[in-house]
């Protein structure tokens, strides 16, 4: 017989009567959630929609399955990944089969490969073939003066965009740097913190003198590549909603939540929109000795603002994103590789992915398309014409004569597009949007920064902080418990 220590049993039973509300459950409120769930706390998850998933979203399209939002993950910090083996989804991973990067929108309409040696669009040699079809001769004299510069000392220059405008030149900034940093995240790269987008940038090039050094001798080293999931990154979220369910959390849909207020005796009223919830025939909410907010960032902030005082503007971009599933033949030809970034202002749309090259999927051609309008700008557009745009787009973003007769189906999304974690003012928006009450914590990607690995990562750090306050008492669960 196993000797039980005498605090366990007392531990569990604390554990069970020790409620945390989530309020959102996109993909970081349901990590969240299971790990508070997984020791044992009582757990609600309040999603304002009528699915769960957030971002991470599949639809049937065409008669294909496809992921409509997030469509894989960086490997660097190893989260998803064993978030996907703990979820027993570890053997439908694939790797990227083609992971070619081009730049179009260039003068004249011209399209290029990214160059090969480069990291974030720096180029480790300006006089390389494929750097020149791109900035041109006088551009790459312009970078070569880079070598003739004195160095700067680490920390000197912080944003990605003034650093390269200072040490290579303009063109190199507007056709080679900004490119990949509006595309892919909708980020002018003076805004990017260097450092982060790049680790270990900034100590290289103070050690070797010059930019386009410090690039050579980070580009030889393997970098993590990108994964998916064989049937989609959706399934993350199927598994995730069964396993708390198999662990008795609540997960209510269509739950709006419109206040969080103190009651004064260490709890946390979470006020549901009755218009929202008044279908739902779950027992009435019991208040929480820990919340986790977990929502998009202008719902964030309108939770917390009574909270904390913080700003109710919300850095957050919105993207008009179009998937386009086109007859299996229709992209045989194309020599372009699947991930076309587009120069700032070179053509109406910002960046497309050639899904099913990328991912040597053979069941049919997809590709993602999209558009990042100032102010909304088009979002009341019809959505027959934005997909004729798109289709027209991916025709001249991957040189292939597509028309109408090559459209099998079509899906219109209008997507919260969080920051990136390397935008020089996130650490202040983290900052200030976890300068939280105790009891009160926030994930998502307006706080971590986008992408999968950084939102997954954020989200379990920080459950892991919500649920050791609640088993040991300070932290962000303090519920008067002390060890």
């Amino acid at each position: 017989m196993v000797d039980v220590p005498e605090e366990v049993p007392e531990l569990a039973a604390h554990a069970h009567a020790t409620h945390v509300v989530v309020v959102g459950g996109g993909i970081a409120g349901l990590v969240a959630a299971r790990e508070c769930a997984k020791v044992g706390l009582r757990v609600t998850v309040l999603e304002a929609q009528d699915r769960l998933g957030g971002n991470v979203e599949s639809a049937e399209i065409g008669g294909v399955r496809v992921d409509l939002g997030a469509t894989c993950w960086s490997g660097r910090t190893g989260a998803v990944d064993a978030l996907v083996d703990e979820l027993g989804l570890a053997d439908d991973v694939v790797a990227t089969v083609d992971d070619g990067e081009w730049i179009a929108g260039l003068p004249g309409g011209a399209a290029a490969p990214m160059p090969a040696d480069s990291i974030a669009g720096i180029p480790s040699n300006p006089w390389a073939e494929d750097v020149r079809r791109i900035i041109g001769t006088s551009g790459a004299w312009r970078a070569y003066v880079d070598r003739l510069r004195p160095p700067l000392t680490i920390g000197q220059e912080r944003s990605l965009g003034r650093l390269v405008t200072h040490r290579m030149g303009q063109r190199v900034h507007d056709l080679l740097v900004a490119p990949p940093s509006v595309a892919g995240f909708g980020i002018d790269p003076d805004d990017v913190d260097v450092e982060v987008v790049a680790p270990g940038l900034s100590t290289t090039f103070t050690r070797g003198g010059t930019l386009s050094g410090a690039v050579a001798q980070l580009a030889a080293h393997e970098r993590p590549g990108l994964r998916s999931l064989r049937g989609g990154v959706a399934q993350i979220v199927e598994r995730l909603t069964a396993h708390l369910a198999e662990l008795g959390a609540e997960l209510r849909t269509g739950a709006a939540v419109s206040s969080l207020t103190a009651t004064g005796d260490g709890l946390w009223r979470v006020a549901v929109d009755a218009g929202h919830d008044a279908a739902d025939d779950s027992a009435p909410l019991d208040d929480a000795h820990a919340v986790i907010v977990a929502t998009d960032e202008a719902t964030a902030r309108m939770l917390l603002t009574p909270l904390t005082g913080i700003s109710t503007e919300s850095a957050s971009l919105r993207r008009d994103t179009v998937t386009l599933v086109l007859s299996p033949t229709a992209l045989d030809a194309v020599a372009r590789g699947p991930v076309v970034h587009v120069v700032p202002g070179g053509r109406a749309a910002s960046g497309l992915v050639h899904e099913s090259a990328r991912w040597g999927r053979e069941d049919a051609q997809i590709v993602h398309v999209w558009f990042d309008r100032a102010d909304d700008a088009g979002a009341d557009r019809d959505d027959a014409d934005v997909i004729a745009e798109a289709l027209a787009e991916a025709s001249a973003l991957l040189d292939a004569p597509l028309d109408e007769g090559d459209l099998v189906a079509a899906e219109r999304r209008v997507l919260p597009l969080s920051r990136p974690g390397s935008a020089l003012d996130q650490p202040g928006i983290r900052a200030e949007a976890r300068a939280t009450p105790s009891g009160v914590a926030v994930v998502g990607g307006w706080v971590s920064g986008s992408g999968l690995a950084r939102v997954v990562a954020d989200a379990l750090a920080e459950a892991e902080r919500v649920r050791r306050g609640a088993l040991w008492g300070g932290g962000a669960a303090a519920t008067g418990r002390s060890r």
